[in-house]
């Protein structure tokens, strides 16, 4: 299964593989995210693509995000419900229900994803709840996925053929880019020594 995807912008839409991004589904974090208008995060992509209306949420990243809001978010219970529905309806993102996935099809990725689960790098691994989405999305075609846990999905995405697409805060993208720095500063300086 593992190909690797030719990425290309066109007028703002990504082009993988000679094809259009057709269904974008968003993980927890960005949704999050959005329904809490987190300053701290780009939202610039996940915006663009709500515009274009292509946007799909997976029932159980919809019920991940209510309990963000209320656990950690400290909304009350029945306002981090509501403000959640309103959200998806008036940006026209659509719940992906579980009765709508085809479950053997799904089951057949999601074990195969634990199997790939265990060749990633990557600490802490991609918890079941991950792979659920993952699998979920594959058999929904989504061919994209936008997510504030990029290291856990990239890989999965590669494997499994959609796209991944990160959104960070401004820290983290400050952080990573001097990781870069330095990885490249002492790449070169030890190579030609």
């Amino acid at each position: 299964m593992k190909k690797k995807n030719a990425i290309i912008r066109f007028e703002g839409i990504r082009i993988r593989n000679g094809k259009p991004i057709t269904k974008v589904g968003f993980d927890s974090g960005v949704l999050v995210a959005l329904i809490d208008n987190d300053k701290e995060y780009n939202l610039k992509r996940p915006e663009f693509f709500i515009r274009k209306g292509i946007c799909f949420v997976y029932q159980l990243v919809v019920n991940q995000t209510i309990g963000v809001l209320f656990y950690k978010r400290n909304y009350p219970k029945e306002k981090a419900i509501d403000e959640t529905l309103k959200y998806l309806q008036e940006n026209n993102i659509f719940i992906i229900k579980e009765e709508e996935i085809n479950i053997e099809k799904r089951n057949s990725i999601f074990e195969s994803l634990k199997q790939e689960r265990n060749k990633i790098k990557v600490v802490p691994k991609p918890e079941d709840s991950d792979l659920d989405i993952f699998a979920s999305y594959k058999v929904m075609g989504i061919d994209c996925i936008i997510t504030t846990n990029y290291k856990h999905f990239i890989e999965l995405g590669g494997y499994l053929e959609i796209y991944v697409e990160k959104i960070e805060t401004e820290k983290q993208k400050v952080r990573r880019e001097n990781e870069k720095m330095m990885r490249d500063f002492f790449w070169k300086s030890k190579r030609f020594k």
